[in-house]
């Protein structure tokens, strides 16, 4: 996380209680290395929405400014319902691109699963990555020459969470690093051998380089996700004191824990979907979100009972 110092140095930089465009800011909600979020209030229509803006620090990475570029466009071309709205966007005079979108009022996932004491309901846990994959498969089939698009950076903290237990709804939010993987190449803003992502849910053919990831890396990252809401661990055996270039070395060596050894009730044919979509042999994994979508549709109907309620 950015520690804020670039923010405070530059009097120029929107704060709490001053306006971007019809937007009022009223509270920080988060903050990173590329850009501050705010709570603010659409004076238009008084209803509440998120802006994120670029930090000053970025301008420093001509990258960067590219990437929010990039993110701004991904963005606003979606409208789903698993997935955050865009609204609109614009920039502080020359400087400080921003854009608005829909506010979440919930939590992420990773909080749900602290607050669920480190694991969720079988149940819910499949309910919410479904849900994500549908995004996905959005997302992942969107019309050219726009499309498709692929997140590459799905993790517990980007999966919004509204609603209550077996009745949660997925907001699937921060395209930073989402691109049009048909095009994969073009921009020349990753460079071949480059790893973008989240370590912890990344494959490790997206550890090597991540340039010409497609689709498959989402649905690795799904696998992931899902073992970490049933366990509340990541499926890498971390210690949580490693440095980056250790953790890059768990997942290229593929130190997995075995699901059982974290929670034993998690059914089998739950394990067998987990260990397809996080498979070595790209082979064997599944191919589309669509498909691994209805594998848990299928599990859930064919389970005896309702698992984990």
């Amino acid at each position: 996380m950015a520690t804020g110092s670039d923010v405070d140095r530059d009097p120029e930089f929107p704060r709490v209680g001053q306006h971007i465009d019809r937007f009022l800011l009223e509270a920080e909600l988060g903050s990173g290395t590329f850009g501050k979020v705010f709570r603010a209030i659409d004076q238009s229509s008084s209803g509440i929405v998120a802006v994120k803006v670029l930090r000053p620090a970025s301008f420093e990475m001509p990258e960067r400014v590219c990437l929010f570029a990039r993110e701004i466009n991904v963005h606003a071309s979606f409208c789903h319902p698993f997935i955050v709205q865009f609204y609109c966007s614009g920039a502080i005079g020359d400087r400080y691109p921003w854009f608005a979108m829909e506010y979440v009022p919930g939590r992420d996932l990773k909080k749900l699963v602290e607050r669920a004491d480190g694991k969720l309901s079988v149940l819910d846990a499949c309910s919410i990555v479904n849900q994500l994959l549908i995004a996905l498969d959005f997302a992942h089939r969107f019309p050219p020459p726009r499309g498709p698009f692929v997140h590459r950076d799905v993790k517990p903290q980007n999966v919004l969470i509204v609603g209550e237990r077996h009745q949660y709804h997925v907001k699937l939010t921060d395209f930073g690093l989402a691109k049009n993987f048909e095009t994969a190449g073009l921009s020349d803003m990753t460079l071949t051998g480059t790893a973008r992502g989240s370590v912890e849910f990344m494959p490790p053919e997206q550890a090597y380089d991540s340039k010409y990831a497609g689709p498959e890396v989402d649905l690795y990252a799904c696998g992931a996700v899902l073992y970490y809401a049933l366990c509340g661990s990541h499926m890498y055996a971390f210690r949580g004191d490693e440095g980056l270039s250790v953790r890059v070395n768990h997942v290229l060596q593929r130190l997995i824990v075995p699901i059982h050894r974290r929670r034993s009730d998690v059914p089998a044919g739950l394990v067998e979907i987990i260990e397809r979509a996080t498979a070595l042999d790209r082979v064997r994994r599944f191919r589309t979100a669509h498909q691994m979508s209805l594998a848990l549709q299928e599990f859930l109907t064919s389970a005896p009972g309702r698992p984990g309620t």
